[in-house]
């Protein structure tokens, strides 16, 4: 039955008016082959245009919350680098959708836009944290990569000289480091 008129199945129903708008709920009444088993649906038909999603899936802001980015922050650049001491053992990310209606997760964790993500624990050396916005069409998104590098302890692999000093002459041209 579809609302109260019998219909066989297979079969179409009669026409049901629509309104523009949201109509009033259709009624499906579906019974089993055994005559007392039976199941109800109901269908809300929304009759108008049918607004386009947004394909906007950019970041209009990323910052760190214990490092700044190596790269000044440009929405189409996607890779992005960061340096933190060591005693920084993890770090909070702040996205800033473009669109306020796209989505964000970090590393697949849900963040609201423009509030930061819980802290994001930092192993030694690097670090890649994906920040993906999926535009308010989910079919579209776009991917920024940061790689955020945590110094170490151990000894410092530095091999370059801070200065030169020559006793009794001077060097030409100068030593720059």
């Amino acid at each position: 039955m579809i609302n109260s008129t019998l219909v066989s199945s297979g079969t179409p129903s009669l026409p049901i008016s629509l309104v523009e708008g949201e109509n009033d709920p259709i009624i499906v009444l579906v019974m089993a082959e055994n005559g007392s088993t039976t199941k109800v649906y109901q269908i809300i038909v929304i009759r108008g245009e049918i607004p386009e999603l947004r394909t906007n899936a950019f970041l209009s802001g990323l910052v760190l919350s214990d490092a700044p980015l190596n790269e000044s922050f440009f929405p189409v650049l996607f890779n992005y680098s960061a340096m933190v001491a060591n005693d920084v053992s993890s770090i909070c990310i702040t996205p800033v959708t473009d669109d306020p209606d796209a989505a964000v997760t970090i590393n697949g964790a849900a963040v609201v836009s423009g509030q930061p993500s819980l802290p994001i624990n930092l192993i030694e050396g690097e670090n890649t944290l994906s920040v993906k916005v999926t535009a308010q069409d989910p079919g579209v998104t776009q991917t920024y990569d940061i790689i955020v590098t945590r110094e170490g302890t151990g000894p410092s692999s530095n091999v370059n000289l801070s200065g030169l000093v020559l006793s009794e002459t001077h060097l030409t041209p100068p030593f720059t480091p």
